[in-house]
């Protein structure tokens, strides 16, 4: 049960990251466009 809920973190953690990681992706695509 333990393992499962750490894997599962770990999971939503990974997710939160890459929408964080498109995020500041696309706030740079902005800055290079607008410059």
């Amino acid at each position: 049960m333990r393992i499962l809920f750490k894997e599962r973190e770990f999971e939503i953690k990974r997710i939160i990251n890459v929408e964080e990681k498109s995020k500041f992706l696309n706030i740079i695509a902005l800055e290079i466009y607008v410059s």
